[in-house]
């Protein structure tokens, strides 16, 4: 539903017509059948006759206006029948789950009557049992002619003295049906993209076979006519059995997206090829017309936007090349991350959050459970992490952490150190436009290494689960090194704004023993110098020392700690590290503020 002028009430829907079955629609093999769910059209300014027609800018102007025969209404969503699944009908509603991939929902609508809501899930069930058999008739039609090739075939082979006719017997059907399907897919490039932000197009590429992403590249900044690359995911091979590959009724289906690191990423439009057509292609350069979708359906109505790809069977080198890049890949990025590591600086997670986002709800037992922040797990079913009791987040978050980062660059020990809790924190985010609470997240210096954990969002008492980014393992140089820690409040401005401190503590792990798990909550403070200093919150951290050889530490103990210089990328950085090191006060500097 959607707020109409009250004065120009919408005509009603089209009326449900009786039609009966409207499986006879789809005569031809390539039909699709697309699901529309439209909402009220907003009414504009001043109302006028719908009879005059000497000014029609207004309906130009309006985005997703349907035929006249739904003058009215809008389009508010478009699906796919095979985006469409667990269908129940209750009462004069009917339940589904729209979408595919993780963009998925759940949705109730409404009909005018229970015999409306039962007579569209019965049309809408029919449909997708005409796709089965079709999907079915497809399979079918494939392995006959695989049959007929391998039988031609052999038969070629016994006529040159290759084999004997009893070796024909030998094929059969079950041989095919073991076949599969191996094609090799690459996105070479996209072009006349319509502009998605204030100056250009960030855009990037997710593909889909039937309702399952295969496939993401990576995105190229600010461009309307982007290429692609081994670098960044123009390649790969989808191998699929018979069954599968003709189960679905869309074949793939490439989405062209436009990347925001602030908000949601928007589709652009998308390219579908049938089973039928991808396996005819033979790997030539193809331009295939983007259907545009949303708000740049108007927006590319002249620039006839294209996406390129080339197609073919997989052979066996194929698919041994893609595994042998993956696997450089893997360890590239391996090699990458040890090497930005050495160089000390992990940067703060950040999720990004939509806006009036719930942050809680009632569960089935009535009590209140709480969004986890700033993701579930991902290991486990999201139902089961999504919402937690208070006392459930309590036990969870202090349980061993399953994700590790390793930094720094010392050879003497490891220090295992986790960030659990931070208790009392200030509302930095207090009286902005937007509300909100402190996005808060820590910052950790230890020798040649800084590590941020994930930001998480509007909480004054933030805990970090067990799967998040908040335990890191240093490399130690020397044994009396200082922990030193900051928490703060994320900013996202890419302006010149810092992140804002809120306070930081210095953890001696001198007189720590090795190999025993400590438990320490610390009061925070802004002010290192000024003795009558507020407390800010509390944090609690984990640590544990693991010590190589107990006669190199004592030897290592004998000497000073040496100097560690670590480059950061920003001045946000810069700023950030230096209040983790020095507080709100700068020690080093020569004036009387310092020497008090």
């Amino acid at each position: 539903t959607d707020d109409t002028d009250d004065t120009v009430p919408p005509p009603p829907p089209p009326p449900y017509d009786g039609r009966g079955d409207l499986c006879h629609v789809l005569e031809h093999e390539e039909d699709r059948v697309v699901v529309r769910i439209l909402k009220t059209r907003k009414h504009w300014g001043l109302s006028r006759d719908s009879d005059d027609s000497d000014d029609d800018s207004d309906d130009d102007d309006a985005p997703g206006v349907l035929s006249d025969e739904d003058q009215g209404y809008v389009e508010y969503r478009k699906y796919e029948l095979e985006e469409i699944a667990d269908m129940v009908v209750k009462g004069n509603e009917l339940e589904a789950t729209f979408g595919r991939g993780n963009a998925t929902e759940v949705r109730e609508i409404k009909f005018a009557s229970k015999e409306e809501a039962q007579e569209c899930h019965g049309q809408l069930m029919a449909l997708q049992t005409l796709l089965q058999q079709r999907a079915t008739a497809r399979l079918q039609a494939f392995r006959e002619s695989q049959q007929t090739k391998t039988t031609n075939e052999t038969q070629t082979k016994d006529e040159t003295g290759g084999s004997t006719a009893k070796s024909r017997d030998i094929v059969t059907t079950d041989a095919v049906m073991d076949e599969n399907v191996q094609l090799l897919v690459e996105i070479v490039s996209c072009s006349n993209l319509p502009i998605a932000d204030i100056k250009s197009t960030d855009p990037y590429v997710t593909v889909f076979f039937g309702t399952k992403e295969v496939h993401r590249t990576k995105s190229i900044a600010k461009t309307t006519n982007p290429i692609w690359t081994v670098d960044n995911g123009s390649l790969f091979v989808l191998a699929k059995t018979a069954e599968e590959f003709f189960k679905t009724a869309s074949g793939l289906t490439f989405f062209v997206k436009d990347y925001d690191g602030l908000s949601h990423n928007e589709t652009i439009g998308k390219v579908m090829i049938s089973q039928q057509d991808l396996l005819t292609c033979k790997g030539d350069r193809i331009d295939y017309p983007i259907v545009p979708e949303g708000d740049f359906t108007k927006r590319a109505s002249r620039l006839f936007p294209k996406l390129t790809l080339r197609v073919r069977k997989a052979a066996p080198r194929d698919v041994t090349f893609m595994k042998q890049l993956l696997k450089i890949k893997k360890s590239s990025s391996s090699a990458t991350a040890a090497e930005y590591l050495e160089e000390s600086f992990v940067s703060p997670k950040v999720e990004s959050v939509k806006l009036f986002k719930k942050e809680s709800k009632k569960g089935d037992d009535g009590n209140t459970l709480y969004r986890i922040k700033p993701r579930p797990d991902p290991t486990r079913p999201e139902a089961d992490t999504k919402w937690m009791a208070k006392e459930t987040i309590q036990t969870e978050h202090v349980k061993q952490s399953s994700h590790w980062i390793e930094a720094g660059s010392g050879k003497l020990g490891k220090l295992y150190f986790e960030v659990l809790r931070c208790d009392g924190l200030p509302n930095k985010d207090k009286g902005l436009s937007m509300g909100g609470q402190t996005d808060a997240f820590c910052a950790i210096v230890y020798e040649d290494a800084i590590v941020n954990t994930d930001v998480i969002n509007d909480e004054l008492d933030p805990r970090w689960m067990p799967w998040t980014q908040r335990a890191f393992c240093f490399h130690m140089q020397h044994p009396s090194s200082q922990v030193l820690l900051g928490v703060l409040d994320y900013d996202s401005s890419k302006g010149m704004n810092s992140h804002d401190a809120i306070g930081r503590v210095s953890i001696d792990v001198t007189n720590f023993r090795g190999d025993t798990d400590y438990i320490l909550t610390y009061d925070l403070y802004k002010s290192v110098l000024n003795e009558d200093r507020p407390k800010v919150g509390k944090i609690t951290v984990r640590l544990r020392i693991e010590w190589k050889n107990y006669r190199d530490v004592v030897m290592s103990a004998l000497r000073a700690p040496t100097f560690n210089y670590v480059n950061v990328n920003s001045k946000n950085e810069f700023q950030t590290t230096f209040f983790v090191c020095n507080g709100d006060e700068n020690v080093q500097e020569l004036n009387m503020d310092a020497l008090k």
